[in-house]
């Protein structure tokens, strides 16, 4: 009893220590906010366009024996990407911070429902070359490995992700289903939830905004994921968890809303990330692409 006890006093200590050095920090982000706005929005751009490193494993050695990996040019820098099987291209595309070999559940499903699968790293995320990226940079690298692959009968990103598809679809690219995962539907709204977290006031918040918008030269709002659902032609699967602390619910809900040929699956207790390892979620997924 004693042991039991004194370990759920350290962790609950733990989480307590955590909690007063979380709020410590932002405080301190807060202050430098109201002191030195320019400064830290231009710091503030740095850290929006680098993605933290991924915490994400490897893909399995079964499955890196049963494919290949390939290099594809994307202006100065060199993408990994990964080919399994043959017959019709299906896209699995990670979102920011994460990488391909977060779907490694999902690729012998579709290899077994007759599907050529394709995973890429974006520039700048884990064994693709670069230190900084955008979505816009993401939608154009998506638009590549398509031009190379062909046709493409269906994808399945997670969060950020789907917003550089959208993005894509809004300059032309094209593909018969969709599916996406705990995606934000609002770029201004998702970056708000973020510099909340990190006790960056609006005011540093909206000017990063700006800087990054002259930067690409593309308004956040032409970034959101329901605009492409207006003029595209792909049926869309939407999958969010209700309890997802990174992407509310209520953004898969407004993408599927403002998409025609949506349907919308709601889960609980599988999160933001690991959603993508559940085995009804894979499977829900792969008979979405196979039209079922």
């Amino acid at each position: 009893m004693t042991d039991i006890s004194l370990g759920s006093d350290k962790k609950s200590t733990n989480v307590r220590i955590k909690s007063i050095r979380g709020g410590l920090r932002r405080g301190l982000v807060r202050a430098a906010c109201v002191l030195a706005p320019e400064a830290m929005s231009r710091q503030a751009v740095t850290r929006f366009l680098t993605p933290p490193l991924p915490a994400h494993p490897d893909f399995p050695p079964h499955l890196l024996d049963k494919g290949y990996r390939f290099a594809l040019d994307f202006g100065a820098q060199d993408l990994a990407a990964w080919s399994w099987g043959k017959g019709p291209a299906v896209l699995l595309v990670h979102g920011w911070g994460g990488r391909a070999s977060q779907f490694s559940g999902f690729v012998e499903p579709l290899l077994e429902a007759g599907f050529r699968v394709v995973a890429m790293d974006f520039p700048a995320h884990g064994e693709s070359t670069g230190r900084r990226t955008n979505l816009v940079d993401m939608a154009g690298a998506l638009r590549t490995l398509s031009r190379r692959l062909g046709t493409v009968a269906g994808v399945v990103t997670h969060s950020m992700g789907a917003a550089a598809v959208a993005h894509a679809i809004n300059d032309g690219f094209d593909t018969d289903r969709l599916v996406f995962v705990a995606s934000p539907a609002d770029m201004t709204e998702q970056s708000k939830r973020i510099a909340a977290q990190h006790g960056v006031t609006e005011t540093v918040r909206f000017r990063m905004q700006r800087k990054i918008e002259d930067r690409l030269g593309v308004p956040w709002r032409h970034l959101n994921v329901p605009q492409a659902g207006r003029t595209a032609q792909s049926d869309l699967l939407v999958i969010h968890d209700r309890e997802d602390r990174q992407v509310d619910w209520s953004d898969g809900v407004k993408i599927a809303q403002g998409w025609a040929g949506s349907r919308m699956v709601s889960t609980s207790g599988l999160g933001h990330n690991r959603i993508l390892n559940d085995d009804d979620i894979i499977r829900q997924s792969v008979d979405f692409v196979l039209g079922l």
